[in-house]
């Protein structure tokens, strides 16, 4: 999932999340590539985007404490986090809880 889940405040994208859990197996992986917000020292852009979100569809760019958070409570469990950008853009490899 390519820049989704951050159009959707937490309640929404929890749904899917979950929606997206059930429909995967022993080997399913899902990758989720967001911008994932430093809980210090953000970059202006990050932050810049998280105004945009918050004031265009009543959503948020995430922290790395609430994106941990917000895929606990959908069910799953973080493989990996990998920033590719320093704004925090960043892939995240989750599986769910249950599977493992």
């Amino acid at each position: 999932m390519r820049m989704i889940i951050h159009d959707y405040p937490d309640e929404k994208a929890i749904a899917l999340l979950e929606l997206t859990a059930e429909a995967m197996t022993v080997d399913s992986v899902l990758v989720i590539d967001e911008l994932v917000v430093h809980n210090k020292g953000a970059h202006r852009n990050a932050t810049q985007f998280d105004l945009t979100m918050l004031s265009s569809l009543a959503s948020i760019e995430r922290t790395e404490k609430q994106w941990k958070a917000l895929l606990e409570t959908a069910g799953f469990r973080i493989i990996e986090k990998k920033e590719y950008a320093h704004a925090g853009e960043s892939v995240i490899v989750v599986v769910p809880k249950e599977i493992v």
